[in-house]
């Protein structure tokens, strides 16, 4: 049989029968015992069943066959990423030669798990450098980027990224948490209004908005954003302390009557626990 209808028969079969699908392809390799297509398709199989052991050992007879095939080589650093040996998923990126965009992807991914986060950054320059075709790699590299707080190259890569996509929510949240770090909140609120669609149960982005609106002088807007934010995100601790921090901050409470009156938004579980951390901020005031 030829050893393409030898894979699709594999494949089809493993729909239902996945052992039946590794025999014929075993079957196959009696008579080509050098077919490198064949032992990928095994790997993949064994691979989907969580048989790692024996996907490695099929790729690494793959490449004991073609040492330089691109597909063996990135499927089994692949599995090395995903059993987290990043180290040994490296070893086997750097051998692939060709420009192989997954390739450099997965390696700043693997350099970011060893916490060697200026490789990772560089990886990744070097992937958008050469394509523009994957989104995740511009939003990966802005992330690390913030996290180093590289602000100029920040602000760059979100530049370059709106160029080739567009705006979103995404962008604007990069952008927003670029300006919270020079303390420009005004245009960083704005910016995380705009992210709100993207990131409606993410109680990081209510405890920014109720920051930056603190910082801009609108204590209302604050209030609202936290408010939201603790029903979005079902009664995050976090949240609800900022709110009964705001409240004491601004002068607007006193006492629990007055803190109830405030929280008829909330149910009455909810208002419970507002209560309690009211109490246990105020009892040593």
């Amino acid at each position: 049989m030829d050893n393409n209808n030898v894979i699709y028969q594999a494949r089809f079969l493993m729909a239902s029968n996945w052992i039946k699908a590794v025999m014929v392809l075993e079957e196959a390799l009696k008579n080509d015992e050098n077919n490198v297509d064949i032992y990928i398709e095994l790997a993949d199989i064994f691979t989907q069943k969580t048989s790692y052991k024996k996907a490695q050992e099929c790729l690494q007879k793959a490449l004991n066959i073609e040492p330089n095939n691109t597909t063996a080589r990135f499927k089994l650093a692949g599995i090395y990423l995903d059993l987290d040996q990043p180290t040994l998923a490296l070893a086997n990126y750097d051998k692939i030669e060709e420009f192989h965009p997954e390739s450099l992807f997965n390696k700043a991914l693997s350099y970011y798990h060893l916490h060697q986060t200026d490789d990772a950054i560089e990886t990744l320059k070097e992937l958008v450098g050469e394509t523009n075709k994957i989104e995740t790699a511009y939003h990966f590299l802005i992330e690390l980027l913030l996290v180093t707080e590289r602000i100029t190259e920040c602000y760059y890569y979100i530049n370059e990224t709106k160029k080739q996509y567009g705006d979103s929510p995404q962008l604007s949240y990069f952008l927003a948490s670029n300006y919270a770090k020079e303390k420009k909140w005004l245009p960083a609120y704005t910016e995380y209004v705009k992210a709100l669609p993207l990131y409606r149960n993410n109680s990081n982005l209510y405890q920014a908005l109720g920051l930056s609106a603190e910082y801009i002088g609108q204590i209302d807007k604050a209030i609202r954003h936290l408010k939201d934010g603790i029903i979005a995100c079902n009664n995050d601790k976090k949240l609800i302390i900022d709110l009964v921090k705001l409240y004491i901050k601004y002068n607007q409470i006193s006492n629990m009557d007055e803190l109830r009156n405030l929280l008829s938004d909330f149910n009455d579980d909810t208002i419970k626990m507002i209560l309690n951390y009211y109490k246990k901020m105020t009892k040593n005031t």
